[in-house]
């Protein structure tokens, strides 16, 4: 597959439940043998924890369940555009690997 799916999972922060859902979905997706054709990310509707790290009770309960925690820190909608969003809709995201500052 040249281009793959991509899932965007938000929340108002991104530094709680969009992140974990991140998480989780990506690893269950590799598991699966499908982390080549899915792409997941997270973002958050607000700025006001922009930078932060994943909260620490978020990583604490990711870890307890097995998942990876990693560092991250949260973004919000911004830059750049999310391909393949509904006609008329603006999807962007600022929280991925290649544009995350806290990395």
């Amino acid at each position: 597959m040249d281009t793959p799916y991509r899932v965007m999972t938000v929340c108002t922060g991104n530094i709680c439940r969009s992140p974990m859902a991140e998480v989780v979905l990506r690893t269950k997706l590799e598991e699966a043998g499908l982390a080549d054709v899915v792409e997941v990310d997270s973002t958050g509707i607000s700025d006001e924890e922009h930078g932060n790290p994943v909260d620490r009770r978020a990583r604490a309960v990711l870890r307890a369940h097995g998942y990876p925690t990693g560092e991250r820190c949260c973004g919000r909608t911004g830059t750049p555009p999310v391909r393949g969003t509904a006609p008329g809709r603006s999807a962007r995201a600022t929280s991925s690997p290649a544009t995350c500052s806290c990395r």
